[in-house]
């Protein structure tokens, strides 16, 4: 492997690191809710951890009491919370 490949290889990998920690916690959260497989959901929820945003606690709190909904629209599923009133 030359040195030009190990760049490639290199900045691609830089470049999925970066763009999933880009990812805001709500929508690793939904990406979690959405997914059939218990060690894709388990992997993204152990992404959370570190990180700082208030709402990691609040949504994973209301994912737990059965407080977010699948509202399903023409182009998919989507999880909502209902607040307020």
């Amino acid at each position: 492997m030359n040195h030009f490949q190990r760049a490639v290889i290199f900045f691609a990998l830089t470049f999925v690191l970066v763009a999933r920690a880009a990812e805001s916690p709500r929508v690793v959260i939904a990406q979690a809710i959405l997914t059939e497989n218990a060690a894709t959901k388990r992997d993204l929820i152990a992404s959370l951890a570190g990180q700082g945003d208030e709402i990691i606690p609040e949504l994973l709190a209301a994912w737990r009491s059965d407080a977010i909904f699948l509202y399903t629209n023409d182009s998919g599923v989507v999880p909502v919370q209902l607040v307020g009133d």
